[in-house]
């Protein structure tokens, strides 16, 4: 049984109505395939699910935080490399909302650039090497040339490109810094990038303000970062988007009862939202193809493999 999307009026929250047959809030705990035939999802909150499929979506930092005690009986070999080895960074977008625009009306963003000239590469002194992947929250707050180390991460200070807030700007952090930033105090933070405004967009006088925003992905437990990339490890082990994709397979041989989806699983277009869309949408297609090739017998499965995906998008 096939529900299509319903439409209707906006709620008061913004939101469109849905069916009551998705459930949200639902932070999956366990995924057990045993018996090879339907597959058990059980929740914090008490609640035991039965499925004849599941899509698993969670990012990659999810699984390498949790895919040990999520899934029952263990992932294959294979695929538990693949999710140790493939790369999973994370970045801050810091947004800064003032009364009105202070900035050029023509302007877009500016990408600072440092003359850090009195530094070099010398392993024996690497404590203003803020991309180290080993670096510590103390060495990226001590001052270097009069800001804090950290500040060499922020790659971009731009405006919001779709226009929806004018008066807004916002700082793109990346690397370890980014790691960090959830647990440093949001003055510092403040203060911090005001200044690089100051000095990389040329205007001494600006005005405070009156609200700042920043994402946390690193620190949610539900992301645990932002998007993979391929590493060196996943190059050196040979494992890479394609092993993330293959689905546990049931008793018949070729049923799919676990599959996976998400960006991480994306060979091409892994660290978008269109890729992670997309991988939606192949791992619907396969539990339909399956379907198709053993009859029209089994129709309610599909809807089973929906409310599977609804529970496990954590």
């Amino acid at each position: 049984m096939i529900y299509p999307c319903q439409t209707g009026n906006v709620t008061e929250s913004g939101r469109f109505p849905l069916p009551d047959w998705i459930r949200l809030d639902k932070e999956v705990l366990t995924i057990d395939y045993t018996n090879q035939e339907s597959v058990g999802v059980c929740t914090r909150d008490g609640a035991c699910f039965t499925a004849d499929h599941v899509i698993v979506t969670p990012s990659l930092g999810v699984l390498k935080a949790k895919h040990d005690t999520l899934f029952s009986p263990p992932l294959p070999t294979k695929k538990q490399l693949a999710i140790r080895s493939l790369g999973f960074g994370t970045a801050t977008k810091y947004y800064l909302e003032f009364n009105a625009p202070w900035w050029p009306v023509n302007f877009s963003g500016v990408f600072p650039l440092w003359d850090d000239i009195d530094y070099d590469y010398d392993d024996q002194d690497p404590s203003w090497m803020y991309w180290r992947s080993n670096i510590k929250s103390q060495e990226l707050l001590a001052d270097v040339g009069g800001f804090p180390l950290w500040t060499r991460a922020v790659c971009r200070i731009f405006t919001v490109d779709s226009g929806s807030h004018p008066n807004m700007l916002r700082a793109w952090v990346t690397g370890p810094a980014s790691r960090f930033m959830d647990s440093w105090a949001s003055d510092q933070l403040r203060t911090a990038i005001m200044r690089l405004m100051r000095r990389f967009m040329g205007v001494s006088v600006i005005p405070a303000p009156i609200a700042v925003h920043q994402s946390k992905w690193a620190s949610n437990p539900f992301t645990r970062g932002v998007y993979s990339f391929r590493s060196v490890e996943s190059d050196k082990n040979g494992v890479t988007a394609r092993d993330l994709t293959e689905p546990i397979l049931g008793a018949e041989g070729d049923k799919p009862i676990v599959c996976f989806a998400g960006e991480a699983t994306h060979s091409t277009a892994y660290a978008t939202v269109h890729g992670a869309y997309e991988t939606g949408l192949r791992e619907a297609e396969r539990i339909k193809s399956w379907y198709a090739s053993v009859g029209s017998g089994k129709g309610n499965g599909v809807y089973l493999a929906l409310l599977a995906l609804a529970l496990n998008f954590i």
